[in-house]
């Protein structure tokens, strides 16, 4: 009873000790905060590095906080970037992350060791722990932005003679790899598990986990640490943060191919159409979506992408992004793993989302010779033809799905498509075998001189359908609501 009230006794005077922060504190807490929400200047960078350089400074929780949020607001500037890495700005970010994580340690080993740890002092020792996250945290941050690199070949630091990660000549990505090493993943997911509802904290999570799934070693680290289900999680709560949702696409398109067993689960797919189908007006959404959703229809089957009508949604971001190569080759690649994967319905889905139409659709879009000459053009072309050639291969299968994907071809005037992609990529070799093979499937002599004389003239209706389809009707439902 008695060792009871002296830890309550602790606690209260732990409490009061915070609120009569000294007024020198008070100040720079207030300075910091106040340069935080300034535009970026290289002045003010300069001023909080010089706080946070300071040991007395820098081992105050609130004060490495609002100090990281300055910088990393300052570093996302490119110019005021640069002068904090060669004033030195990525080793004191390491050093607060050593300050922390070795407190963080000995904390842990305090109340390992101790059996009346989490009776007499857990009441303190959650608000610690809870101050050292937002400081790895936003410290991580940092760090993320500062190795972001406009220019490879800048160097970590001028004037640094140790021999540590970010030694002289010291490139930013063996920086963030060695970061990566000490734990930087976890210092973020610690974060978003404890703010889950906190939008800027799963936002700016998320744009960290993307980040470090650029490295090998990151996207290893993430798999390993069961990351991935936190992305999933900001996904289902904040269904509605367009950059959220662009940035948790992005990270799980890096990591599809190194986390396929995590991945391969109805609960991605179904988060990443919804994704999708919440933003169509975000290119880098249905992007990102489709990088990720290319490896789990390859590597999984592509029975849930067909349950949950994906394939409309590959077909209707192709069409409202015409102009995106990245998007398009990834949908292409989509379409084409479905016409070839086997199975009859999957190929009928294709069909009734008007894959085909949504093919040459893009192919138009993009056939114009001054498109093609700024090699935009010919790598859409490519992986619009490399589709097209996929699907009518799938259906050499079965006679009565080869006649209605020709039917399909001709209705979408694919015969003078194709017809003007060969004059306009002549000088293309790849281009046109591609549409070579592609009308081996045909009888040309057949087609009616009508149909030959429409090179110029492309019908859109059965496009503009696509686009009048509801996802509302076709789920019978919303079907955007958050999972809870």
């Amino acid at each position: 009873m008695m060792q009871k009230q002296s830890a309550n006794r602790n606690i209260k005077r732990c409490r009061s000790s915070d609120a009569t922060m000294t007024t020198s504190t008070a100040v720079v807490v207030e300075q910091l905060s106040t340069i935080a929400k300034q535009h970026p200047t290289i002045r003010d960078a300069e001023v909080v590095m010089n706080i946070l350089a300071q040991q007395s400074m820098q081992t105050l929780p609130e004060i490495a906080q609002v100090g990281c949020t300055a910088l990393w607001n300052l570093s996302s500037d490119g110019v005021v970037r640069a002068h904090i890495v060669q004033a030195g700005g990525i080793r004191l970010v390491l050093s607060i992350i050593d300050t922390y994580r070795q407190q963080q340690q000995q904390n842990q080993h305090k109340c390992s060791s101790s059996s009346s740890c989490s009776d007499s002092h857990s009441e303190l020792d959650d608000d610690d722990a809870k101050s050292r996250d937002w400081v790895l945290f936003m410290a991580s941050g940092v760090l993320c932005n500062l190795t972001y690199r406009d220019d490879q070949s800048v160097s970590v630091s001028d004037d640094s003679t140790q021999d540590t990660p970010t030694a002289h000549n010291t490139t930013q990505d063996e920086v963030l790899t060695a970061a990566i090493r000490g734990g930087i993943c976890q210092f973020v997911t610690n974060l978003m598990k404890r703010e889950q509802k906190n939008i800027q904290i799963q936002e700016k999570g998320c744009w960290m986990l993307w980040t470090i799934s650029h490295e090998p070693e990151g996207r290893e680290a993430i798999c390993n640490g069961d990351a991935c289900r936190d992305i999933l999680r900001a996904m289902e709560y904040h269904m509605d943060v367009t950059s959220l949702q662009e940035q948790a696409a992005g990270a799980l398109w890096n990591l599809s191919e190194d986390c396929e067993l995590m991945l391969g689960t109805c609960e991605w797919v179904q988060c990443l159409l919804r994704a999708m189908r919440l933003h169509p007006e975000s290119a880098g959404v249905a992007r990102h979506a489709c990088g990720a959703l290319v490896h789990l229809v390859d590597d999984f089957t592509p029975h849930h992408l067909h349950e949950y009508d994906g394939v409309q949604d590959v077909t209707q971001a192709m069409i409202s992004f015409p102009y995106d190569v990245i998007l398009q080759e990834q949908a292409c690649a989509i379409l084409a793993q479905l016409a070839t994967w086997g199975d009859r319905e999957y190929r009928v889905a294709l069909n009734d989302a008007f894959g085909i139409d949504a093919i040459l659709y893009v192919m138009t879009q993009n056939m114009h010779p001054h498109v093609i000459h700024a090699g935009r053009g010919v790598c859409i072309l490519h992986s619009s033809l490399s589709a097209m050639l996929s699907v009518m291969e799938g259906s050499r299968t079965d006679r009565s799905e080869q006649i209605a994907t020709k039917q399909a071809f001709v209705r979408a005037n694919g015969v003078p498509i194709l017809s003007n992609v060969m004059v306009i990529c002549s000088r293309y070799v790849a281009v046109r075998n591609l549409v070579s093979a592609i009308l081996r499937y045909f009888d040309i002599s057949a087609v009616s001189d009508s149909t030959r004389n429409l090179a110029g003239s492309i019908r859109v209706s059965s496009i503009r359908r696509v686009k009048r389809t509801s996802y509302r009707d076709a789920e019978g439902g919303d079907g955007r609501r958050r999972l809870q």
